[in-house]
């Protein structure tokens, strides 16, 4: 057999998006298997075949009716809740303190006689800290609430670890909490409920709006100028000036690369030393069976990638470093079903994302306990990166080290770095991106 050749076209979509879309893997010999498919090896030959596809559960009639769409919503909910409670060994929930967990966490309590463990991570810097969030909503159902408050140290002291135990480059620094919380968690239960896909199904991230806001007549006829325009504002107009410049067609991927920080297309070919193909497989659109808006498209847009190859991936490798299962109830083939032929108007209503959603937690937690702005599980890492974890950038962004390993140009790297270092502390996903590439191509 011979040997593994890195994927330029992979690495190419790293950059962009700060993980590697199945069916890219980050070797050219190696494809990711695809989704919702089986596969059947007889006779010499492997046949494919796909029995589960969220472009093919859109539907033409949409619900519409709020009454009927929460109790429908809240009743499927019930059910993929109390189908994954089934368990031999003991349970808990991740319990962050948001719309997701906490209703994942309440309707679990509902169902159950004994307390339901719960389990969250807090930071002791407080911009990042929403342990004290999780903690009202646990003692309000009654929980058996463990909370794991960890110094920036402690955290810091994960990076490598995150870098040696996924085996292709990825960029999503929450894998850190991730791996905390898991280990904490897997010292009283060995399965785990998660409130992960609440946000792509039912619209909780705000840049869904920029998808709709893009797609308006004059904003698409004038997009570059205005982009321009703004680039030669602070870092915050800089930063938004990125999302006005897509390429024609391939609008949905270059949003959610952008509102990452992620590299452009334009800057990764200019990056790059080797030739290589952009991931336009991303924004391929089949034949719906009826008219979506394009904040509907960048919801599936999510659903198919993000939540596929970076959200799951990341908690299923960061909790099985710990031997824990994680079961995830709101991606249950009916949840999705059900959520992506519910009307838009019910997912994001008067500026209020997941709004259906909420409705449902609000019969098992009062609305006044997630009255405050969405915060996603992060890490400080622009601040780390300034200070204890500035040797990551000395050992991977240096000329030898680049110039060794021969996929960016080191001139190009000079001067993103002059930049971040300048002010436009926004950069530093990018940043992040190149030492996690060449820190995989030192181990591998």
């Amino acid at each position: 057999m011979g040997e593994f050749t890195v994927s330029i076209d992979a690495i190419n979509a790293f950059m962009y998006l700060g993980f590697i879309p199945a069916p890219l893997s980050i070797y050219n010999e190696i494809i990711k298997f695809e989704e919702g498919t089986i596969a059947e090896f007889k006779n010499g030959q492997l046949t494919y075949e796909k029995y589960w596809d969220v472009d093919e559960c859109v539907n033409k009639p949409v619900i519409s009716d709020e009454t009927e769409a929460k109790e429908q919503l809240k009743a499927i909910v019930n059910s993929s809740i109390e189908y994954r409670l089934k368990s031999d060994v003991p349970f808990g929930t991740f319990l962050s303190g948001g719309i997701d967990s906490s209703l994942v966490t309440a309707i679990a309590q509902s169902l159950t006689s004994e307390p339901v463990k719960t389990f969250s991570i807090g930071f002791e810097n407080p911009q990042f800290n929403e342990a004290n969030f999780a903690k009202e909503v646990a003692d309000y159902l009654n929980k058996d609430h463990h909370e794991f408050l960890v110094s920036e140290n402690e955290a810091k002291k994960l990076v490598e670890e995150l870098i040696a135990h996924y085996d292709e480059p990825f960029g999503d620094p929450s894998s850190i909490p991730t791996m905390l919380v898991s280990e904490m968690a897997r010292k009283h239960v060995k399965m785990v409920l998660s409130g992960d896909g609440g946000d792509e199904v039912f619209h909780g991230y705000g840049f869904y709006n920029w998808a709709n806001r893009l797609s308006k007549p004059a904003i698409k006829t004038f997009r570059k100028p205005i982009g321009k325009i703004l680039s030669l504002g602070n870092s915050r107009l800089k930063r938004a000036s990125n999302v006005f410049m897509y390429p024609k067609g391939k609008m949905k991927s270059h949003v959610f690369s952008q509102e990452q920080y992620f590299f452009t297309r334009e800057e990764i070919q200019d990056l790059l030393i080797q030739p290589s193909k952009d991931p336009d497989f991303l924004d391929f659109e089949p034949e719906y069976k009826r008219n979506l808006s394009p904040k509907e498209k960048q919801s599936l847009y999510d659903i198919k990638y993000f939540l596929r190859d970076d959200l799951l991936n990341k908690v299923d490798i960061a909790s099985m470093k710990y031997s824990l299962e994680v079961r995830v109830p709101l991606l249950d083939h009916r949840v999705v079903e059900y959520g992506v032929n519910i009307d838009e108007s019910l997912k994001i209503k008067d500026g209020d994302s997941k709004y259906i959603l909420k409705q449902v937690l609000y019969d098992y937690v009062p609305k006044e306990f997630f009255d405050r702005p969405k915060k996603g599980f992060n890490i400080p890492l622009e601040n780390w990166l300034d200070s204890d974890l500035s040797y990551l950038i000395d050992n991977n962004l240096n000329k030898e080290t680049i110039e060794s390993i021969g996929i960016v140009h080191f001139g190009k790297v000079e001067k993103l770095l002059k930049r971040y270092r300048s002010g436009e502390k926004y950069l530093f996903t990018r940043v992040w991106a190149l030492i996690l590439l060449h820190e995989w191509f030192k181990r591998n």
